[in-house]
């Protein structure tokens, strides 16, 4: 029987973070191409009942290595899965005449051939790139050793948003922000790029944003972790146990949830009467979740599904552990919460399941504001429990201490450049004539358009400050431009404003540029927290003696494959 041919086996994919309000491809999603190296296809003859090898020729047997590679790298597989008696089973059962590699040849030989094809590729791609922004965070081992993971972000010269990881940093605790500062310049400069960062974003970890500031870096804190605390602080959760929680607050009701839950978790004979109990009613399978100190999205999950599951809790309860129940009045606390705290959640899911541009930032802190001000109004009557009533007034306090986005010249100019908002984010006219007129003076000055830490000086400062004394200049370039720019419709919300870019380059070559400076900007380092949540698989307690080059060859392959 003549074998029939099959499909091409295609090696990579492309990955990115999807925009849930963008409809095009090309968006302002964060798109991680596969290097062409790791497009191959391999053809694989089909295998009828009579016929149990295949041959391998040497193309095909290098494109399999690359698929377990790949594999190893994606899916956090150890390297020694070459050497388990079921995965050998299993690609004898495929084909006996593919040889695995051996566990040294996987994580050698083969993780040091592809990385450094991978790195030749995001090298190039870099190389295109005319400014970039650069987001760094700090994340723990299971061995208590500390990482900084850094990811670069930019626009290509086709308009698209690429973002790529670059590093891994290992460094002591205890090193001073000195130490932390050359580290990273010289991540940058092993990249060639320390003269095109134009902003470094990161969490508000002393030592980090010290280092950033004695780099002469321009920076902004992660807007996801600033709402994360703000949002914990509010509910007295951060650091909280069942010893610490303030009593007749929502914290302390909080803490009992989690409590029950635990009670849950770990009993399998209560865990078994509420899927019991839940079956019986109707209610299909579920899975317990525990609020995290690190997440306040997870507290609101949690406490979320606690109350769908208020019949089965307090019948299954009854029976178990009665002294465990929670009161009436607690129950009305969580029920007179969530919708208080829905809006909230909304926004920190949408931050963190999109790619998020600085210039939607203006209008999360509006919803966020105008929704505090509703409950405000809203709830205080008579009859309200004291803990909603608090937990409204410590809203209203731990939202006092965010910078209201609009203020911040790197996000207004970012808002102003987008062509679906440009002004509409702006709620205080003085807010926005401030920030077009610093915007006027950099066009003018062209002093927007050096990035190197080193030349960044007083005498730049100064420059600008000389460009907006002066009478304005209707005349320049990109003063034309900008103004016939203001009187463009607006692009509907849900469009990708780097395809409008992309479209109108060439009537606004002096805006163009300095959009690629302002829109590679990310608001939030959520990308590198995501690359610390896939370190904590790669290097988990089954690999806990990874070495920090193959850590990082790991790392690098697993987001930029």
């Amino acid at each position: 029987m003549t074998p029939v041919k099959k499909p091409a086996i295609k090696i990579a994919e492309t990955s990115g973070y999807h925009s849930p309000d963008s409809s095009s491809s090309r968006s302002s999603t964060m798109q991680v191409v596969s290097p062409t190296i790791l497009q191959g296809t391999a053809d694989f003859p089909a295998m009828d009942n009579n016929d149990s090898k295949i041959n391998l020729n040497v193309n095909s047997s290098l494109e399999v290595d690359r698929i377990l590679l790949k594999m190893v790298c994606k899916d956090y597989h150890p390297f020694g899965i070459v050497e388990k008696e079921g995965f050998k089973r299993l690609i004898q059962a495929l084909n006996p005449n593919y040889k695995l590699p051996t566990k040294k040849t996987l994580s050698n030989r083969l993780l040091n051939k592809y990385y450094y094809e991978v790195r030749s590729f995001v090298i190039e791609e870099i190389n295109t790139a005319q400014a970039i922004c650069i987001t760094t965070e700090g994340w723990t081992s299971v061995n208590n050793d500390s990482f900084i993971d850094i990811t670069a972000h930019f626009i290509n010269e086709e308009n698209i948003s690429k973002s790529y990881f670059l590093d891994c940093v290992q460094y002591a605790k205890d090193n001073t922000a000195s130490n932390l500062t050359t580290s990273l310049q010289s991540v940058f400069e092993t990249w060639d790029i320390q003269n095109k960062i134009v902003v470094i974003v990161s969490d508000n970890t002393p030592n980090l944003r010290n280092a950033v500031r004695l780099g002469c870096w321009e920076s902004i804190g992660c807007f996801a972790q600033k709402v994360n605390v703000f949002l914990q602080d509010a509910l007295g959760i951060r650091n909280l146990d069942e010893n610490n929680a303030t009593p007749n607050t929502i914290a302390e009701i909080i803490s009992k949830v989690k409590i029950i839950v635990q009670y849950y978790r770990n009993t399998a004979q209560a865990k078994k009467k509420l899927m019991e109990v839940a079956k019986n009613i109707g209610i299909a399978k579920f899975k317990l979740k525990q609020g995290s100190p690190m997440s306040w999205n997870n507290t609101y999950e949690m406490l979320d599904q606690f109350l769908k599951l208020k019949e089965c809790i307090i019948s299954s309860l009854s029976m178990l552990r009665d002294d465990l129940l929670p009161s009436q009045h607690e129950w009305e606390v969580i029920e007179r919460a969530m919708p208080i705290l829905k809006l909230f959640y909304d926004v920190t899911t949408d931050i963190c399941t999109e790619k998020l541009t600085l210039s939607k930032t203006p209008f999360y802190y509006q919803f966020m504001m105008n929704h505090i001000m509703e409950q405000d109004q809203m709830y205080f009557t008579e009859g309200i429990p004291g803990e909603i009533s608090q937990l409204i007034c410590n809203l209203k306090a731990e939202f006092a201490k965010l910078q209201d986005p609009e203020t911040d010249m790197i996000t207004s100019e970012a808002t102003i450049l987008d062509p679906r908002f440009r002004n509409l984010a702006f709620k205080k006219p003085e807010n926005y004539e401030w920030a077009l007129k610093h915007l006027k003076g950099k066009l003018i000055s062209q002093q927007s358009y050096t990035f190197s830490p080193k030349i960044l000086s007083i005498w730049d400062d100064l420059d600008l400050e000389y460009a907006l004394s002066l009478p304005e200049n209707t005349t320049a370039p990109g003063i034309l431009e900008l103004e016939k720019y203001m009187q463009e419709e607006y692009l509907p919300r849900e469009k990708d404003p780097l395809e409008w870019w992309e479209k109108n380059k060439n009537t606004y070559p002096h805006l163009y540029k300095y959009m690629k400076i302002r829109l590679c900007v990310q608001a939030s380092s959520v990308p590198c927290d995501q690359i610390f949540a896939r370190a904590g698989h790669v290097r988990d307690k089954n690999r806990c003696r990874l070495g920090l080059s193959k850590l990082n060859k790991l790392l690098f392959l697993h987001y930029n494959m």
